[in-house]
């Protein structure tokens, strides 16, 4: 009877054993997370990266909206996300070993999308379809040459790309829906072709390797930042936009008159550290923000009896009378009153290391109450 116990005990333990393996065949133990299905992982419908874990910083943080998202971090394990927005600082992924991994992520119906490599290397970037996308943010990626914006997410309104070692092209003419465009830090990047943009109000294209850029198809546009695009000497824009701030410092303009021409509206004018000689501001009324300092000007004109919140002229060519015509055309900065509660609004300019900065009559300044900085 004893004999009969045992053999029966260890009969069940045989069954139990059996029936645990087999539900763990059953079960995916590399799929974790939320509980739905998903398409199969092809080249079409993923965004692809690889991650170069070689430090001791081995965490991945995506973050993202709009829908479900499924990633493959690369080493056998795949995580599905319901809502990846409910997931305060984004979904996060701490890898155990160092190694080369390959990632993708099925993106088919997110509508914001956010990947750098500032903390961890990544390169080899290429993007799958992602109808639904909006807004894509990318940064900080090596190994990738070209972006195909148009086919894979045409309804994008806001991109984001920047720091890309080794990006040469980038194509965004069919994005018609497009808002805003920062592009940056991509030393490589040599043109951009804009298609029919009518809603973009706008562009952000610093320190990348521009020569030249034709505006047209942006009607829309009311601030330009192209600052530190080294090589950078001639803009196309249309007659009479409605821009109100234009950024090109550290560009390569021996003149923009042309450009000045298209913007009747500007209020803020930034050019310091270009190449050029002449500077007429004076059919602009609206200027209120002027930086030119570091180029060769030996001619400035502002409207007369202009009032701006700075003005920075220092580091030209500007001898006495072209800097006496300009402090005349400056404006009367008000009195400050005794009984206004509130300091009032100060003007200032600079003009030092000119020619004329010596011998040009500062009193004219002072007795308008300008305030004289020294740069």
């Amino acid at each position: 009877m004893k004999r009969q116990s045992v053999l029966f005990v260890r009969s069940m333990w045989v069954v139990i054993l059996f029936t645990t393996l087999a539900a763990c065949k059953d079960t995916d133990n590399r799929v974790f997370g939320d509980d739905f299905d998903f398409p199969a992982l092809t080249d079409e419908n993923t965004i692809r990266f690889t991650v170069n874990v070689v430090g001791d910083w081995r965490q991945l943080d995506i973050v993202a909206s709009g829908g479900r998202m499924v990633i493959d971090w690369g080493n056998g394990r795949i995580q599905k996300i319901e809502d990846p927005s409910s997931m305060n600082g984004g979904v996060r992924y701490k890898y155990g070993n160092k190694g080369v991994y390959e990632v993708r992520i099925w993106a088919e119906e997110l509508q914001l999308i956010d990947i750098s490599g500032l903390l961890l290397p990544l390169s080899n970037l290429y993007l799958g379809n992602m109808p639904r996308m909006k807004s894509l943010a990318l940064n900080s990626i090596s190994d990738t040459r070209e972006l195909d914006l148009n086919t894979f997410c045409p309804n994008v309104e806001s991109i984001n790309i920047g720091s890309f070692a080794d990006l040469e092209h980038l194509e965004i003419e069919d994005c018609f829906r497009l808002r805003s465009i920062h592009v940056y830090s991509n030393p490589k990047l040599a043109s951009m072709e804009f298609g029919n943009h009518p809603e973009v109000r706008s562009l952000y294209c610093f320190y990348n390797g521009f020569s030249s850029l034709s505006l047209k198809n942006l009607p829309a546009l009311r601030d330009i930042d192209l600052s530190f695009n080294e090589v950078l000497s001639h803009l196309e824009l249309n007659e009479n936009t409605s821009i109100s701030a234009i950024l090109i410092q550290g560009c390569a303009f021996q003149s923009i008159t042309d450009i000045l021409k298209c913007c009747p509206s500007l209020r803020e004018l930034s050019c310091s550290y270009n190449k050029l000689t002449e500077l007429d501001l004076s059919d602009h009324p609206n200027i209120s923000e002027l930086r030119c300092e570091h180029n060769q000007l030996i001619r400035l004109m502002v409207p007369q009896g202009s009032l701006l919140g700075y003005l920075y002229c220092h580091s030209n060519q500007l001898d006495e009378n072209a800097l006496n015509a300009l402090f005349d055309s400056l404006g009367q900065v008000p009195e400050p009153a005794i009984y206004y509660p509130a300091p009032p609004r100060q003007y200032r300019i600079s003009f030092n290391d000119n020619p004329g900065a010596d011998d040009c009559n500062r009193n004219i300044l002072n007795d308008k109450n300008w305030i004289i900085e020294n740069k």
